[in-house]
């Protein structure tokens, strides 16, 4: 059935009609609000294109140019940072937290009992810096009904008002479980972006700035949209279950207001392009420089994106069968468990609001794909968009 307020039409420049039919399809039946894709291969476009509306409530189409917030694809950059600093020298992933984060020191595991009167104990380990990169640190979000996630509401993180702040919240927080032991999403980056403030003594978004976005010509990424690009933004749509319409977000969580996040964070935050991405995208498959553009070592790339999760308690992370996880990204190990045709090698990470960035090295294909919708791909377009790209190669 046809959603009566989002017009089923299709901005496409470069796109097979086969894909334009698919999101004009996923736009029509009001699953989203507005899609747009983007994919590239050995240079060359081989999609850009996107379908209904950045915004249900004023009509305004959805285009290849509207800015979208990339929630957990910010951990990607960050994690790209981060590791000029280890080319420097100037940090080690073997590296203590605590001899960053003051804060760090003495942290304790939670072991046990109420959350009113919890039971804590030492780590087996200290928290490393290599933890935080792969998300085996033992601070995972918050979800409801655990023990621990009391321990993290008493933390009062959402009234943070710097990431210095937040991270001196979560290091109040007892740690879920000993460092090193599982993969377990959650806070980890937002500690290593406030190392990176203490190591260089800039504000973490100089720093990447400094670091990523600027060498890798991102004019359109940053923590805020510029007011003369407010037109361009697209605003987050929620889903509402089969026959109900689709609702706008007026302000998504971590906003102040609408293009201009709280400040400035390692796991969160970014405001971004499908050009933007796909450029750093290109970047990455291409060993870390590109066209004497260089953001990392060709070795420290292929170190990034090998599984750092071989030795845990399991060689996968937990959103996505056969896959691994590297270095701040998503890595394909085992092909037999996937619902989508990339290859083993292929990288990258999905944010919150439905937007994905994918970097396959074999086939040197980049894929950025946006929804702003919530949940995360609620009806399950973004693999079947995938794997219709991946037909044509």
């Amino acid at each position: 059935m046809t959603h009566p307020s989002i017009p089923a039409t299709v901005c496409a420049k470069v796109a097979s009609p086969k894909l334009s039919d698919l999101l004009q399809r996923f736009v029509a039946e009001g699953c989203y609000a507005g899609v747009s894709v983007l994919a590239r291969r050995r240079g060359q476009e081989l999609h850009r294109v996107a379908a209904g509306l950045q915004d249900i409530e004023s009509q305004r189409p959805m285009t290849t140019d509207s800015i979208v917030r990339i929630y957990s694809i910010t951990k990607i950059l960050t994690s790209v940072a981060a590791l000029t600093f280890v080319e420097q020298g100037t940090i080690a992933l073997a590296d203590p937290v605590d001899a960053y984060l003051p804060e760090a020191r003495g942290w304790r595991v939670y072991a046990g009992g109420s959350p009113e009167d919890p039971e804590l104990r030492d780590p087996m380990r200290p928290l490393m810096l290599w933890d935080l990169f792969r998300h085996t640190a033992g601070l995972p979000y918050l979800v409801p009904g655990t023990p621990h996630a009391h321990l993290l509401e008493q933390a009062r993180l959402t009234e943070a008002v710097s990431l210095a702040d937040k991270v001196r919240r979560i290091a109040r927080v007892p740690l879920a479980r000993d460092p090193g032991v599982q993969f377990e999403y959650g806070y980890a980056t937002d500690l290593l972006a406030r190392v990176l403030e203490v190591v260089s003594g800039q504000p973490f978004e100089a720093v990447l700035t400094e670091r990523v976005l600027e060498p890798a010509g991102m004019s359109q990424t940053g923590f805020s949209v510029a007011d003369q690009a407010l037109d361009r933004l697209a605003m987050v749509h929620e889903g509402r279950g089969p026959g109900l319409p689709l609702k706008m977000v007026a302000i998504a969580p971590g906003e102040a207001r609408p293009g201009a996040w709280g400040y400035p964070e390692g796991g969160s935050g970014l405001y971004s392009t499908l050009n933007d991405l796909a450029r750093f995208g290109e970047i990455l498959c291409a060993g870390g420089e590109l066209n004497g553009v260089r953001l990392l070592g060709r070795k420290t790339l292929q170190w990034m994106t090998a599984d750092h999760l071989l030795g845990t308690a399991s060689p996968w992370h937990s959103f996505e069968p056969g896959c691994g996880f590297g270095l701040g990204v998503s890595v394909r190990v085992e092909s037999g468990m996937a619902d989508r045709a990339d290859s083993i090698g292929t990288f990258g990470w999905s944010g919150l609001a439905s937007t994905s960035l994918r970097v396959d090295p074999l086939e040197q294909l980049v894929l950025v794909l946006f929804a702003q919708h919530f949940p995360y791909d609620e009806h399950r377009l973004f693999g079947r968009v995938t794997n219709m790209v991946y037909a044509q190669l």
